[in-house]
């Protein structure tokens, strides 16, 4: 497993030899120290302040610990199981490589859907074919073919409930721009599954679809 700082530039688990969080200047970020081939150097994994559209996703310097717990662990466990890899916050949010074709179809699906849906990459907020080849180890045609399960649709269902209440979905549709077009490309389905899987969850928040956003009724 790499820690991934941006791009391509990653750092191996066994090259870490320290982890902090900064907030000088009212930035946040986190700094690892590392071995490369000649020397050491300090990589920073950098947050922007303000992400809209991931679940519950808020940049502090306590989300940045927690990211930064996560990396220390792995460090101490490299051989953590796949599913608690899986379940960190630091795979979720994008900052780490992982080698998915270890993992069981149904792990596969799992990671995959924490990605697309927790992704605070870039300024788009969905991966691109490279940036997920590059966390998963997978061909785009595997990662395409993995996102076309029954499981991994599930995996995508689930998060999506569990992270924000009635209230809180039924906003974020309506502040979504572009819902289906944008929220497809994000979660990699066609915009019909995209559209099929917020109904269910409008349904399973007791919400009818004429209260939602108008590309939705």
């Amino acid at each position: 497993m790499r820690v991934v700082f941006g791009s391509n530039d990653t750092a191996d688990l066994s090259d870490i030899q320290s982890v902090r969080v900064s907030d000088a200047d009212g930035k946040v970020k986190i700094l690892v120290r590392h071995k490369t081939k000649r020397t050491e150097k300090v990589s920073a994994i950098n947050f922007r302040t303000k992400i809209r559209y991931s679940p519950d996703v808020e940049i502090t310097t306590e989300f940045a610990e927690e990211i930064a717990k996560d990396i220390e662990d792995l460090t101490r466990n490299p051989d953590m199981p796949m599913e608690q890899v899986i379940g960190l916050k630091v795979w979720a949010s994008g900052y780490l490589q992982v080698d998915l074709d270890r993992a069981t179809e149904v792990q596969a699906a799992i990671a995959l859907a924490r990605l697309c849906c927790g992704w605070i990459f870039g300024r788009y907020n969905h991966a691109t074919d490279d940036q997920l080849e590059l966390r998963t180890r997978l061909d785009i045609s595997d990662i395409t073919c993995i996102a076309s399960t029954d499981d991994y649709k599930r995996c995508v269902e689930d998060i999506l409930i569990k992270a924000r209440t009635s209230e809180e979905f039924k906003a974020w549709v309506e502040e979504y721009g572009d819902m289906l077009a944008r929220f497809s490309k994000r979660i990699r389905l066609s915009e019909d599954d995209a559209q099929t899987l917020l109904e269910s969850i409008a349904c399973y928040h007791g919400i009818a679809i004429s209260e939602l956003h108008k590309e939705l009724k």
